[in-house]
């Protein structure tokens, strides 16, 4: 095989020899197969009209013709030609030799995709960085603009094509040109982003705020060949931070106020039941003073009779005995009645203790909620409902502070005879409900029961379904302050119109002993 056939057809690029008579005289073998013109020794001595389309044989005849004529190359062409329904894309080189022409046809298909593609990667980034609502520039490693934004040109006032190919020092006051410099030559030297919130002073206008990003910007083989960021105004955020926070101070002062408004409320709520029981409590502390007195009465005609008879012949041992078996009659009789009052003033003492708690504490609830029933015994007999207290015999553990938890039954039970007292009287329950986790109390009564329309508001401040001068529309609401808000425990109702309503109260449960 001739050695230059054998170059030629190991060649990708098209190559053919045409004389001046736009004949071929030779062509490898990738000319061939381009134009499906079988073998290349095929064609020797044949026109390229005869071969070729004839749009392509005119213009190769004459470009060859031309440079056999001036003894030079021709300018390269690029041209597309449709091959198998596909555009495909030649560099055609044609050049003197020899007396003929020596025409070379590159294939850059692929070539013109790739620049087609990066020229539209380009359009999709610049559009998109002309949409964005901030200021973007790109700088080479001299800190040069290589590319502005409309955006950052409007926000500068400064047309693009006088900010490309210069530095900050062009346009910004020394010492923020000095820092902008410092930081994107951080940013080149160490290869890590920056940010900040800068405090700027324009040659016009207010200071501004100012959030500004940049990055490092690097070529395919990973070198860093600039930086590029952004920056948007914040001034209006950080004003409304500053706003914020004062508005923040306002709401947290206001809020110490609501929790000490709330604590007062809570006293005066507890105090207004104190003073609605002081008549119900002054008579029923009136029975047992009056057993312990007439007690007392009798003891002392006892001990006169005792005295006296002390010496006299006349009485004997059994009568002693029996003086004497009086006497601790009444003295147990007095003792009865005296554990009575005593078990007022114990209850007294429980609703008015811990009126502002600091400390939570384990308590048995049974023992709390014991002192508070027996406070409302004279409002039941008086109002004509009965009390029924369910417990079983053992301790009910709770945490938190035992005074709010009377306060929370008093309301609660007082609500209940209210409402029974409406239809007459009525039997009010009070049920304690051990559970694993948790201990229910459950404050049922049979009076008149709620609304459906209004069971939704009946925690609400100031609401109140009594007649006016009757509630304050406080209670329910400090009921539930103190159940969810100091035992960090939940309250529901069930309730049905004329058949009366439950109160379910649910505790964190706890041991007495703190375990």
């Amino acid at each position: 095989m001739d050695v230059t056939a054998a170059v030629l057809d190991a060649l990708t690029d098209q190559v053919a020899l045409i004389d001046a008579q736009g004949r071929f005289v030779c062509i490898n073998r990738a000319y061939a197969e381009r134009w499906g013109l079988g073998r290349p020794t095929d064609v020797a001595g044949k026109p390229a009209v005869d071969l070729l389309p004839k749009m392509e044989a005119e213009w190769l005849t004459r470009s060859a013709i031309q440079a056999i004529t001036a003894g030079e190359a021709m300018p390269p062409k690029e041209i597309c030609v449709g091959i198998s329904g596909e555009d495909r894309w030649f560099t055609i080189t044609v050049a003197p030799l020899d007396g003929h022409a020596l025409i070379v046809a590159r294939d850059v298909t692929r070539t013109k995709q790739t620049e087609a593609g990066l020229r539209d990667s380009v359009a999709v980034y610049e559009s998109l960085i002309e949409q964005l609502p901030m200021n973007v520039f790109r700088k080479d490693r001299d800190c040069r603009f290589v590319f502005v934004n409309s955006l950052l040109c409007k926000s500068l006032g400064i047309p693009r094509e006088q900010m490309l190919g210069k530095t900050d020092h062009d346009f910004s006051p020394k010492d923020m040109a000095d820092k902008y410099k410092a930081d994107d030559m951080a940013v080149m030297q160490t290869g890590e982003p920056f940010t900040d919130i800068e405090l700027h002073h324009p040659r016009e206008g207010d200071q501004v705020y100012i959030q500004v990003f940049k990055a490092p910007v690097r070529n395919a083989a990973g070198e860093i060949i600039g930086s590029q960021g952004f920056f948007v105004d914040v001034s209006l955020i950080k004003r409304n931070e500053t706003a914020l926070v004062k508005k923040t101070a306002e709401l947290e002062e206001a809020l110490r106020a609501l929790h000490d408004n709330q604590e007062k409320l809570q006293i005066a709520d507890k105090m207004a039941s104190l003073g609605r029981l002081t008549a119900g409590i002054a008579h029923e502390m009136n029975t047992p003073l009056a057993a312990v007195r007439a007690a007392l009465v009798e003891l002392e005609s006892l001990t006169k009779e005792y005295e006296s008879s002390i010496g006299d012949p006349q009485v004997e041992p059994e009568d002693f005995k029996e003086i004497a078996g009086e006497m601790l009659k009444t003295v147990r009789l007095a003792a009865t009645a005296a554990k009575r009052a005593a078990g007022f003033v114990q209850g007294i003492k429980s609703q008015t203790r811990d009126m502002t708690p600091k400390e939570k504490q384990r308590f048995d609830a049974v023992a709390i909620i014991d002192e508070a029933l027996l406070l409302l015994t004279h409002a039941l007999r008086n109002k004509k409902c009965t009390l029924q207290f369910d417990h079983d015999d053992k301790p009910a553990p709770l945490h938190g502070p035992p005074g709010r938890l009377a306060q929370v039954v008093t309301n609660l039970v007082n609500n209940g005879i209210d409402a029974s007292f409406a239809k007459g009287g009525g039997v009010i329950v009070v049920r304690l409900l051990p559970r694993p986790d948790a201990l229910i109390i459950e404050i049922q009564d049979s009076g008149s029961g709620i609304p459906p329309e209004v069971v939704g508001k009946i925690f609400d401040p100031m609401f109140t379904t009594k007649p006016f001068g009757e509630g304050t529309g406080l209670g329910l609401t400090i009921v539930h302050n103190i159940v969810v808000g100091e035992f960090g425990g939940t309250i529901d109702v069930r309730t049905q119109v004329g058949q009366g309503t439950t109160f379910v109260l649910r505790f964190p449960g706890g041991d007495l002993d703190g375990s």
